[in-house]
Protein backbone atom coordinates (compact mmCIF):
# COMPACT_ATOMS: atom_id res chain seq x y z
CA UNK A 1 0.00 0.00 0.00
CA UNK A 2 0.93 3.66 -0.54
CA UNK A 3 1.54 6.42 1.72
CA UNK A 4 0.63 9.25 0.69
CA UNK A 5 1.00 12.62 2.66
CA UNK A 6 -2.06 14.97 2.74
CA UNK A 7 -2.87 18.62 4.45
CA UNK A 8 -5.83 18.86 6.68
CA UNK A 9 -7.91 22.00 6.25
CA UNK A 10 -6.58 24.02 8.78
CA UNK A 11 -10.46 24.97 9.68
CA UNK A 12 -12.51 22.18 10.11
CA UNK A 13 -9.49 19.52 11.07
CA UNK A 14 -11.42 16.79 9.64
CA UNK A 15 -10.97 17.05 5.61
CA UNK A 16 -8.23 17.24 3.27
CA UNK A 17 -7.37 20.22 1.55
CA UNK A 18 -7.44 21.07 -1.82
CA UNK A 19 -4.06 22.38 -3.06
CA UNK A 20 -5.78 25.36 -5.23
CA UNK A 21 -7.78 26.42 -1.26
CA UNK A 22 -5.93 28.87 0.56
CA UNK A 23 -6.74 31.69 1.85
CA UNK A 24 -5.77 35.03 0.16
CA UNK A 25 -5.75 36.75 3.91
CA UNK A 26 -4.35 34.21 6.32
CA UNK A 27 -2.99 31.58 3.96
CA UNK A 28 -4.89 28.73 5.77
CA UNK A 29 -5.15 25.75 3.88
CA UNK A 30 -8.92 24.70 3.45
CA UNK A 31 -11.13 22.05 2.13
CA UNK A 32 -14.05 22.67 -0.71
CA UNK A 33 -16.73 22.55 2.02
CA UNK A 34 -14.66 25.28 4.29
CA UNK A 35 -13.41 28.52 1.87
CA UNK A 36 -15.60 31.05 0.46
CA UNK A 37 -15.32 32.65 -2.48
CA UNK A 38 -15.84 36.50 -3.42
CA UNK A 39 -16.44 37.24 -7.20
CA UNK A 40 -16.89 40.44 -8.83
CA UNK A 41 -17.35 40.88 -12.45
CA UNK A 42 -16.93 43.45 -14.56
CA UNK A 43 -17.55 43.88 -18.26
CA UNK A 44 -14.20 44.20 -20.26
CA UNK A 45 -16.18 40.86 -21.39
CA UNK A 46 -18.87 38.66 -20.16
CA UNK A 47 -17.88 36.37 -18.36
CA UNK A 48 -14.43 37.94 -16.77
CA UNK A 49 -14.30 37.53 -13.30
CA UNK A 50 -11.98 38.11 -10.34
CA UNK A 51 -12.17 36.33 -7.38
CA UNK A 52 -10.37 35.69 -3.75
CA UNK A 53 -10.64 32.71 -1.86
CA UNK A 54 -11.00 33.36 2.02
CA UNK A 55 -11.46 31.43 5.11
CA UNK A 56 -15.05 31.81 7.19
CA UNK A 57 -13.19 34.01 9.43
CA UNK A 58 -11.13 36.42 6.98
CA UNK A 59 -14.82 36.13 4.64
CA UNK A 60 -16.98 37.50 7.78
CA UNK A 61 -14.69 39.89 8.73
CA UNK A 62 -13.31 41.43 5.57
CA UNK A 63 -16.18 40.66 2.97
CA UNK A 64 -18.09 44.21 3.51
CA UNK A 65 -14.27 46.20 2.92
CA UNK A 66 -13.27 44.12 0.19
CA UNK A 67 -16.43 44.24 -1.88
CA UNK A 68 -16.18 48.56 -1.34
CA UNK A 69 -12.77 48.33 -2.31
CA UNK A 70 -13.32 45.84 -5.44
CA UNK A 71 -15.87 48.27 -6.19
CA UNK A 72 -14.56 51.34 -6.64
CA UNK A 73 -13.97 53.09 -10.39
CA UNK A 74 -10.20 52.96 -10.49
CA UNK A 75 -9.44 49.33 -9.63
CA UNK A 76 -12.03 48.80 -12.52
CA UNK A 77 -10.07 50.95 -14.81
CA UNK A 78 -6.82 49.31 -14.09
CA UNK A 79 -7.95 45.57 -14.56
CA UNK A 80 -9.75 46.61 -17.65
CA UNK A 81 -6.42 48.09 -19.12
CA UNK A 82 -4.40 45.52 -17.96
CA UNK A 83 -6.96 42.84 -19.71
CA UNK A 84 -7.07 44.96 -22.32
CA UNK A 85 -2.90 44.81 -22.66
CA UNK A 86 -3.06 41.41 -22.25
CA UNK A 87 -5.71 40.40 -25.20
CA UNK A 88 -3.69 42.68 -27.24
CA UNK A 89 -0.22 40.87 -26.46
CA UNK A 90 -1.85 37.55 -26.73
CA UNK A 91 -3.73 38.37 -30.62
CA UNK A 92 -0.36 39.47 -31.38
CA UNK A 93 1.69 36.67 -30.61
CA UNK A 94 -1.14 33.65 -31.98
CA UNK A 95 -1.35 35.77 -35.60
CA UNK A 96 2.73 35.25 -35.71
CA UNK A 97 2.42 31.78 -34.93
CA UNK A 98 0.04 31.52 -37.89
Amino acid sequence: MAKVNVILCDSCKERVATKDCKCFLCGKDLCVSCYREIAFYYSVASDCMFSLILCKDCYVENRERIKKILGEKKIVKKIKKEVEDYLKKRLILEKIKD
